[in-house]
Parts: structure tokens; C-alpha cells; sequence
């Protein structure tokens, strides 16, 4: 009884965490706001005590932080993990979800290439934290990953990967949905540019015509009144003429 007190409780707070995420997604909050209440929500649902967002620079095959929470700060402006490397690099590559039960049973990778103060707080890294699930962030491509850090050694069940799976897939579909605003917003700023690029050319246009009606007129004006074709007060004797 208490075991299926504690799975309900468990699916109420999955069923809560997804609403409000859903919420979030909807809301038109800036980017790195909505990876910050992913993260939130990953770390509360799934026990974890730190939490980062990669993204992928594909031109490198880099993986570098975005977003982050629990992590060192050091750790964080240093990470480079190479595409294939690492957990959470194995996931990007593999597009599929890697757990690591406890990092201190895993042998240093020594192929790994690390200037001496970034693998000195990847040792510092594997020190603090023991186990990790990396989540490929991926929808119609890769764009990074989530990787979730543990404490204490932790053998994950199917449940846990496909909730950070799942809160995987919220992320990757956040920064989708911010590629397609900014290109929305692209799309309207070039419109709007040739707009006004047109509202220029018809300005141009008009005061050519105007300028070409005034050479026009001026002489008749002039053989008419000389006074009246040198004194600058009385231009206004063309602006009917203009008007038609």
C-alpha cells in the first residue's frame, strides 16, 4: 500500500512538472528563461543535484554549456566535450540517451584532449558528482544535449531515462520553436526593410516628377511675371499644377 502511495504520488508530480512545463513553452518567455525551467523541473522530478544544457556547435563538433544549474562556474565557461566523447558526447553522437552508474569506476580517458585546467576540473567534476544520465537534444536535428549529475553512485531504471528523455524533448523543442520566432522575426525585418525601401523609391520618384513639372512651369511663369519668377514667396503659383 505504501509502495502504490508513493507511484501515485510519483505520476502526480511527472503529470504537474509536464503541465507546467507545456505552460511555459506556450508562454513566449525568452529562451534561456524556458531552458531554466526545464532544468528546474528535470532536477526536482528526477533527484538530481545539478543539471546543464549543451549545445552543439556542429562546424567543430564541439559541445559547450549553454545553461546550467549546481555546476561549477569555472566548469561551466571551460567545458569544450568533443562530439563522441564523454557521456554526454557519446549521446549526441549516438543520438540516445547514456547512463553513468558511478564515474569514479570508469578508467581517465586519456585520448580526451584537455589543456591541464580543464582536466583539472574534470577531475574536480567526477570528484563531486558520481553518476550522470546524458539525453541527446534532438528533434529534426541535434542540437545539444541534458546532462543530469548525481551525488552518490545511482543505478537508473527505465523510468528515470525516459523521463529525462522526455524533458529532453521539451528542451529540443524549445529551441526549435525559438529558431522558427527569430526567423519569423527575420522575415518580417526584411519585409518591413523592403517596404521602406519602396516607400524611399516612391518619395525619389515624386520629387523627380515634381522637379521635372517645376522646370516645366518656371519659364512660362517667368516670360509671364520676372517678379513673380525670381521671388521665392510666390512658388506657390505651381502647387496647383502639382496637385493635378
Amino acid at each position: 500500500m505504501e509502495e502504490r502511495g508513493r507511484e501515485t504520488t510519483r505520476r502526480q508530480q511527472v503529470a504537474d512538472s509536464l503541465r507546467r512545463m507545456l505552460a511555459v513553452l506556450n508562454s513566449g518567455k525568452p529562451l534561456e528563461a524556458i531552458l531554466d525551467h526545464i532544468m528546474a523541473e528535470a532536477s526536482a522530478v528526477l533527484d538530481a543535484e545539478a543539471v546543464a544544457i549543451y549545445r552543439l556547435h556542429e562546424e567543430e563538433e564541439l559541445l559547450t554549456i549553454q545553461t546550467a544549474q549546481g555546476l561549477e562556474p569555472g566548469y561551466v565557461a571551460a567545458a569544450r566535450i568533443p562530439v563522441g566523447q564523454s557521456a554526454t558526447g557519446q549521446a549526441v553522437r549516438e543520438r540516445r540517451p547514456v547512463t553513468l552508474q558511478d564515474v569514479a569506476a570508469l578508467s581517465p580517458d586519456d585520448d580526451l584532449p584537455l589543456d591541464p585546467q580543464r582536466r583539472a576540473l574534470l577531475e574536480r567534476l567526477g570528484t563531486r558528482y558520481r553518476a550522470l544520465i546524458a539525453v541527446p537534444l534532438a528533434a529534426e536535428e541535434v542540437f545539444g544535449a541534458i546532462t543530469l549529475y548525481y551525488q552518490a553512485p545511482r543505478t537508473f531504471s527505465k523510468e528515470d531515462v525516459d523521463l529525462a528523455v522526455a524533458f529532453g524533448d521539451q528542451a529540443a523543442l524549445a529551441i526549435r520553436n525559438a529558431q522558427l520566432r527569430a526567423q519569423v522575426e527575420q522575415t518580417a525585418a526584411a519585409s518591413e526593410r523592403r517596404r521602406l525601401a519602396h516607400d524611399l523609391h516612391d518619395s525619389v520618384t515624386q520629387v523627380l516628377f515634381s522637379a521635372n513639372l517645376i522646370a516645366e512651369v518656371l519659364p512660362a511663369i517667368w516670360q509671364r511675371n520676372r517678379a513673380a519668377g525670381v521671388n521665392q514667396d510666390n512658388w506657390y503659383l505651381i502647387q496647383p499644377r502639382l496637385a493635378n
